[in-house]
């Protein structure tokens, strides 16, 4: 899916989860669906690619990973700047794929990352699912209400993926 297109399939909604000891937590069938639809795959097939990204972890099915993709891709090798963001964002992602229960297992360095213990929440935003934790999803939650302007996220960041 290329940037600009119409999706006829959106992540959406909120889902509050645990995650266990394994660092494995169920998609809701919902989300699954979606991702389903959109990669053409199911079961066990299903991939997604896992990135840290303001807190949390953004999981992307391939039609929405591509032009991230392509995008880093164009950058420059000659150009130093460019070429560390490019060597930033494909060291720092990781691909998953759901097992027989609908299940992924997130990798631990990303579960460290984004302190994944316990309660977590899992949410559909548009283009994509991301896995918070609970306590951090609540807090960035009650501040996008908050009557101060524009809201540039946890700490005041604004960053792409």
């Amino acid at each position: 899916m290329r940037v600009g297109q119409p999706r006829v399939n959106q992540y959406h909604s909120r889902y509050f989860q645990t995650i266990d000891d394994k660092g494995r937590i169920a998609l809701p069938g919902k989300l699954r669906r979606v991702a389903e639809a959109e990669s053409g795959t199911t079961g066990e097939k299903l991939q997604f690619y896992v990135r840290y990204l303001d807190g949390g972890l953004a999981l992307f099915t391939e039609p929405a990973w591509r032009p991230l993709v392509d995008y880093y891709l164009s950058l420059n090798n000659l150009d130093a700047d460019q070429r560390g963001r490019k060597r930033s964002f494909f060291t720092a992602v990781e691909d998953v794929t759901c097992d027989k229960h609908g299940r992924i297992t997130i990798p631990q360095h990303l579960r460290e990352k984004a302190g994944l213990t316990g309660s977590i929440v899992i949410v559909g935003v548009g283009d994509h699912i991301e896995v918070w934790n609970a306590e951090e999803f609540q807090r960035i939650d009650e501040n996008v209400d908050a009557p101060s302007g524009e809201n540039r996220g946890p700490a005041g960041a604004r960053s792409a993926p």
